[in-house]
């Protein structure tokens, strides 16, 4: 057993369970797409329009239509696709005064054909920003959801946002802000070019860089980059003396894995696993752990179990004896992962087996044929993903206004006085 030798087994870098793949099938319901036409009637000059609801029943009434959507934004976002944001919703969003789905729809030039969703984006209202009393409309997000970017058709970046900026201007919702979006990509774009073409002020109130993997062509290229001599040294160092404790292996749950490194073990046994990991630290003890409350476990157990239905969720776990020390959870769409927890049991710290965790969590990502990139869904400057990753995303809060002149000053004016705030007292707005 070793870590990142300059010639790895070619399963992992651990021993492996002598486990059967599991194979799960895309439930067909999902892969089908039967739009829904609207039943309120439209005008026929107008090729795009808003259907803004507070009604999650509307939602599911669209559901097909929204997740083909989803399978085809121009930027993936899987907290706001149906089977992750709906669980979402039921155990964060219920109580949320004033909200308005926004769908952006999409008139079919044939009479006889459906029309088809382009956008999908949640809004919630809110007044002030910064101590200054203005009115807005911003994305609405809970604890665990980690990017707020709308779902956009692709080819139809700039007839989404125009249309949504044409109805908040037209029900005079104030501005727009966009939180957890993509500081870079077609989104980051066509904002800007949408702002210039409607003469609408914009402003990027916060901006972060976190970490970000970029599959390379293979795991050891990938570790030899991304990790200095020394760091790999420590983690071999590390494994071996945590090895030296018993039987550790490595296991990945996942529904199209290499099959060498698949568990057999059904999901609820690896959810269950995961939260008492996840609980059995500073975590548990302070009451912010997943099971710490029934709203959250559930949550989790929802979003695992449909994200396995679907393909698009993966674990990974380092076991001793049979019992895991570390743990990760990933969820994915389109060519993307997103790493969405990290559990660890702390009395294995000096071993520091969420590091050892974090490596083998590289090395999946470059065993998974349809991954190409994962995004860490960090806070900036993370003390242990900075380490192994080499790449960075930025994550940026947008103000936009619909174009209005006051509420062209007033974006302008925030962007003032947030300059002042910096310059004189180093504090954001």
């Amino acid at each position: 057993m070793s870590l990142l030798l300059e010639t790895p087994p070619p399963s992992s870098l651990l021993p492996v369970a002598n486990d059967r793949p599991c194979e799960v099938s895309r439930p067909q319901q999902d892969m089908l797409f039967a739009p829904v036409e609207l039943s309120h009637a439209t005008r026929a000059d107008q090729p795009f329009w808003v259907e803004a609801t507070s009604d999650v029943a509307v939602l599911e009434r669209h559901r097909a239509a929204w997740q083909d959507l989803a399978d085809h934004t121009i930027e993936p976002n899987p907290f706001y696709e149906p089977w992750m944001f709906l669980p979402a919703w039921e155990a964060f969003g219920h109580q949320t005064p004033g909200v308005r789905f926004v769908l952006v729809w999409r008139r079919d030039p044939s009479p006889q054909k459906p029309s088809t969703l382009v956008g999908f984006l949640p809004l919630i209202p809110a007044r002030g920003f910064g101590g200054l009393p203005v009115r807005l409309s911003k994305t609405w997000q809970h604890e665990f959801c980690y990017l707020c970017s709308p779902l956009v058709r692709t080819g139809q970046e700039r007839e989404v946002l125009n249309a949504i900026l044409d109805w908040m201007a037209k029900e005079r919702q104030g501005l727009l802000k966009l939180c957890h979006l993509p500081g870079e990509g077609p989104l980051a774009q066509a904002i800007i070019d949408v702002g210039a073409q409607r003469g609408a002020s914009t402003f990027v109130a916060e901006r972060y860089n976190r970490a970000m993997l970029h599959r390379a062509e293979d795991f050891k290229t990938y570790i030899n980059a991304s990790m200095s001599g020394s760091s790999r040294k420590d983690a071999r160092r590390r494994l071996r003396n945590l090895s030296a404790l018993g039987m550790l292996e490595t296991r990945v749950l996942s529904s199209d894995p290499p099959s060498s490194r698949a568990s057999a073990a059904p999901v609820d046994v690896w959810i269950r696993e995961f939260m008492q990991v996840e609980a059995s630290g500073w975590k548990g003890r302070q009451k912010s752990a997943l099971n710490s409350h029934p709203a959250t476990a559930k949550y989790f157990e929802t979003i695992c179990r449909a994200g396995f239905e679907r393909s698009q969720m993966t674990m990974l776990g380092l076991y001793l004896d049979g019992r895991p020390v570390a743990m990760c959870c990933n969820f994915g769409s389109g060519e993307g992962s997103y790493a969405f927890k990290t559990g660890f049991d702390e009395k294995f710290g000096k071993y520091s087996p969420g590091v050892l965790a974090e490596i083998e969590n590289i090395r999946l990502v470059h065993e998974l044929p349809r991954v190409r990139w994962m995004d860490s869904c960090a806070v900036a400057k993370h003390s242990v993903l900075n380490r192994l990753w080499s790449g960075q995303r930025t994550i940026q809060k947008v103000l936009i206004s619909p174009g209005r002149r006051l509420d062209n000053v007033a974006v302008e004016f925030i962007a003032a006085m947030s300059a002042v705030r910096r310059a004189c007292f180093g504090k954001k707005m």
